[in-house]
């Protein structure tokens, strides 16, 4: 029901197929095979075995960008320096299926000795299924590489999400699978490349059809479930982890200088505006840091979307730009220069030949019509677009105008190292869904937390329009959440006294002060107010507040909470919540609590 299908694909006829076949054993076939001759001499003319791979690939993508297998030995701008070979991927499983025919197939072919005669293995059509939002930038990684895979032969079954699930997904890929088992001669051996579990009764129906089954996944990322269910494969698995050298492929030369070129803006344009904003912004010892750069650069649009999305969505941040695109312009530094530094920032300064550089690079970059428009009125303007006029403050030659702006911890966490557990508690404090599998999980959070920046963002738009005044912090709350209450004066205060009496038996059992997941969890273990509709105290809250966080906010008369607490590597830990004492002033980041 979420999803809505775009292009559906021809049916598969399998005497016109085009076929990824193994390099090292290609049969020739110009002479028959008689008849009577003994099938323990074969050696040529032999059938190969047929198969389909099936792909997951939602899964595929977050494997590959996201869960760092690649990063781990090619380095985290391994974008612009390599490219995934997708021609070569069919052949690789073609070669390790193939061997592994050899030495365990059931047929007189086989012997344990690897000197009989070698079934080919023969990939005849490779099916990739997945989904993105309507919005999704074109030139994003996840676009890009179902893109490649197309342009390689694959097949690519695209669906377009308008829900939070792609459920749809893993049946329209199960549903494909179980089809062309029951089409004659469609395949020999099914294979699926993918980690999730789901696919297990898929699988083991494949198999009731006397098709054999393979599996392709990462080691980072394949359900024990599928590693040690027995009678669902016919092989060992693949894993992607133990060919990398073959499936990466060193960009050449000139592919690498316009990497990128897909996007509206080339190396050269987004290189001079940050040089622009360091000239401009940089402190006493000439850098500025990432963050100004970052916010300076949301200010700034090329077509529909920030110059920041842009470079994000094309090279994969500012650091990934700067390290493969733009090494001999910036200079980066690691130490610290600012007390409430994020653990990720950097600072960029300009070597002495930075201008050299960046003029030879202007005289090799070839602007889009929308670029040049972009490089005009930037050029025009570029005192008032570089960033906000405002009052200069008293700091040191950095951009006063984007300071009063600090993104909370919770939004500059890098979610995609959570486990599924983490990112469901997140979900549960912001109000948000919680089933699903990981990539949904994953894309839930993150939409909300772009969510709540463009939100602060607007806000600190409206204060850069006033006359600068210096405000005390102040507690976020859920702008959804803000809207529903001015909707809910109708809340049974019955109910609100019914959580508050949960909250406060807890708070002093544990001594006066306690975490939100314990308490999240002492609320899951309680009765609602209204018990025929909700099954515990924690759903009544998230239904009509939206989270527990919002709850204490709502009620900050009587309970106050500090901040969010970060374990050393960034991870959330909640925050503190205690019963608000009378004069004590609610604004979510108390000075005495120790997660501040």
């Amino acid at each position: 029901k979420n999803m809505r299908t775009v292009p559906t694909q021809t049916e598969y006829n399998p005497q016109n197929d085009t076929s990824f076949v193994s390099t090292e054993q290609i049969m020739s076939t110009s002479q028959p095979v008689p008849s009577t001759q003994n099938q323990s001499n074969i050696n040529v003319n032999m059938a190969p075995l047929k198969a389909m791979l099936f792909i997951d690939g939602t899964w595929l993508y977050y494997t590959l960008h996201r869960r760092g297998i690649i990063e781990r030995k090619y380095g985290r701008n391994w974008r612009a320096k390599y490219s995934f070979d997708w021609t070569e991927l069919p052949r690789v499983i073609c070669e390790e299926m193939q061997k592994q025919v050899v030495t365990q197939g059931w047929d007189s072919t086989s012997t344990m000795d690897g000197n009989a005669a070698q079934r080919p293995v023969e990939i005849v059509r490779a099916c990739v299924f997945t989904s993105y939002k309507k919005n999704t930038m074109k030139n994003s990684d996840r676009v890009m590489m179902f893109e490649d895979m197309s342009e390689a032969g694959y097949d690519v079954h695209i669906m377009e999400t308008v829900g939070d699930g792609e459920k749809c997904i893993d049946i329209q890929l199960a549903v494909e699978m179980l089809h062309y088992a029951t089409v004659p001669s469609a395949y020999d051996v099914a294979i699926l490349l993918s980690g999730d579990k789901d696919f297990l009764p898929a699988l083991i129906r494949t198999r009731q059809k006397a098709r054999k089954v393979a599996i392709v996944s990462s080691k980072m990322g394949c359900n024990q479930a599928l590693m040690q269910t027995p009678n669902i494969k016919d092989y060992d698995i693949v894993w992607i982890e133990d060919h990398l050298d073959r499936l990466i492929m060193p960009l050449s030369a000139e592919r690498r200088a316009r990497k990128g070129a897909s996007g509206e803006i080339s190396v050269f344009t987004v290189a001079k505006v940050i040089r622009d904003m360091i000239q401009a912004y940089a402190d006493e010892e000439g850098q500025l840091s990432s963050r100004d750069v970052g916010r300076g650069l949301k200010q700034l649009t090329i077509g529909d979307i920030s110059l920041l999305e842009d470079i994000k969505a094309t090279y994969g941040g500012i650091r990934l730009f700067v390290d493969g695109h733009a090494p001999d312009v910036f200079e980066i530094h690691e130490k610290p220069r600012d007390p409430d530094a994020l653990p990720n920032e950097f600072w960029l300064s300009l070597p002495e030949n930075s201008d050299a550089v960046l003029a030879e690079m202007g005289k090799r970059t070839e602007f889009s019509e929308i670029e040049s428009i972009f490089l005009r009125d930037y050029l025009a303007h570029r005192k008032n677009v570089s960033a906000p006029k405002v009052e200069a403050g008293p700091s040191s030659g950095a951009m006063t105008s984007i300071e009063p702006l600090k993104l909370p911890a919770d939004l500059t966490v890098d979610y995609s190292v959570y486990k599924v557990a983490d990112l469901k508690e997140r979900c549960r404090e912001r109000g948000l869904p919680v089933s699903g599998t990981k990539a949904a999980l994953l894309e839930r959070v993150q939409a909300d937390v772009e969510e709540e920046k463009r939100r602060l963002e607007e806000e600190q738009k409206k204060k850069l329009m006033q006359v600068p005044i210096r405000h005390r912090a102040t507690a976020r709350i859920d702008p959804g959440l803000q809207m529903k209450l001015e909707r809910m004066d109708n809340i049974d205060p019955a109910l609100t006294d019914h959580i508050s009496s949960l909250i406060k038996e807890y708070i002093h059992a544990c001594g006066g002060k306690t975490g939100s997941r314990d308490l999240g969890r002492y609320l899951a273990t309680n009765k609602a107010y209204n018990t025929g509709k909700y099954v515990s105290a924690l759903q009544e809250v998230k239904e009509v507040y939206g989270s527990l966080v919002n709850f204490i906010m709502a009620n900050s008369d009587t309970f106050s909470k500090g901040r969010t607490i970060l374990t050393d590597v960034g991870k959330q830990y909640g925050f503190p919540v205690w019963v608000r004492k009378e004069g004590e002033r609610f604004d979510g980041r108390s000075s005495n609590m120790s997660g501040d």
